[in-house]
């Protein structure tokens, strides 16, 4: 990818994935950007103002049954929770877009 970008870190208890490119995943994808945005009491949402965006910020949206929407920024990976061989293909398809997206914009 682009910049060095890293998309995944896999660890022995975990996986953590960045995703952002991608507006079609799973509620598994989903509920874990709700997930480490309440984990962290929102410590890590917001844009960061590092300038890497440009006009359109890359990141997570997360949008709460209330309305309210938080932002996550794009930079940061996510922890899928209970990561198994049944989300291989998703995993790897997730992984495929943020790939051409970096490749694509030179991000």
């Amino acid at each position: 990818p682009g910049l060095n970008q890293t998309i995944a870190k896999f660890y022995p208890h975990d996986l953590r994935l960045k995703y952002y490119a991608s507006d079609d995943y799973s509620e598994k994808f989903h509920a874990s950007v709700k997930n480490v945005i309440e984990e962290f009491q929102g410590k890590y949402t917001g844009c960061y103002g590092c300038g890497r965006c440009g006009e359109e910020l890359s990141g997570y949206t997360y949008v709460y049954e209330d309305g309210r929407k938080v932002f996550r920024c794009g930079r940061e990976l996510n922890t899928i929770p209970n990561a198994s061989i049944e989300d291989l293909t998703e995993i790897l398809m997730l992984i495929q877009i943020q790939h051409d997206f970096f490749n694509n914009v030179g991000r």
